[in-house]
């Protein structure tokens, strides 16, 4: 979720690029954690990331976004289809977000991010996370995303806006997960995605990583038409 400065002097860390290798067990086991700290930090999302399964583990083919999905979206030209990719060795197929309307940002955009993960935080419904992310992120939402109970402990202090304080912000080759994204999505992907890391509404985001730096999750956003949709969350 190395760092990127901006006018308003956003909150960084600086994390050297790696590329992470995972056994099957150990992307199982990362998905499991990661839905578990997103329930707690995004208040609105469980879901892991719409990373694809690694190959030779077991996985469930990810049909076809149905189109009717998008009708029900305000300007549905934002969200071009999914592209359907397949591991070389086991043929096995993932979707990842299309190139066509990618566009390359000029200036810091984290406070635009940030206004999308603001407004993912508060989603009650289906409905509105897919109006703030990529359609082949789509499939996971209607699986895992876990939505807040109006009654539940902590409700509205998960649901308060984070600040520039509260997050990591860097271009996405600059984030942990770099080699990570380039192998799933392709360089082009990689190249035009900015990276948000999430911290804790009552800490700043430099004591947030250093106490709690594998609960960080990292979301992965491309600028898609002038509209900054989620695609990927890494924990």
């Amino acid at each position: 979720m190395g760092n990127y400065a901006s006018s308003a002097r956003e909150t960084s860390y600086d994390m050297k690029t790696k590329t992470l290798s995972m056994s099957p067990i150990h992307s199982r086991i990362l998905r499991v954690a990661a839905i578990s700290i997103m329930t707690a930090l995004l208040a609105g999302c469980g879901t892991s990331n719409a990373l694809p399964a690694s190959p030779g583990s077991p996985s469930h083919h990810v049909t076809a976004v149905d189109i009717a999905l998008a009708h029900r979206l305000h300007n549905t030209y934002w969200y071009p289809p999914p592209v359907t990719k397949h591991y070389a060795t086991t043929k096995v197929a993932y979707e990842v977000p299309s190139t066509l309307g990618l566009q390359a940002w000029s200036d810091n955009p984290t406070h635009s991010v940030l206004g999308v993960v603001n407004r993912l935080r508060k989603a009650t419904a289906v409905q509105q996370v897919q109006e703030y992310t990529d359609p082949s992120f789509w499939p996971d939402i209607a699986h895992q995303w876990t939505f807040p109970r109006p009654h539940s402990p902590g409700y509205r202090q998960d649901r308060k806006a984070l600040t520039v304080h509260n997050i990591g912000s860097m271009p996405a080759s600059q984030s942990p997960y770099a080699g990570l994204i380039k192998r799933w999505y392709g360089p082009e992907i990689l190249s035009h995605s900015w990276v948000l890391a999430l911290g804790h509404i009552n800490q700043s985001f430099s004591t947030w990583i250093k106490k709690h730096p594998a609960l960080t999750p990292w979301f992965y956003f491309v600028d898609v038409r002038g509209h900054w949709l989620l695609y990927n969350i890494q924990n």
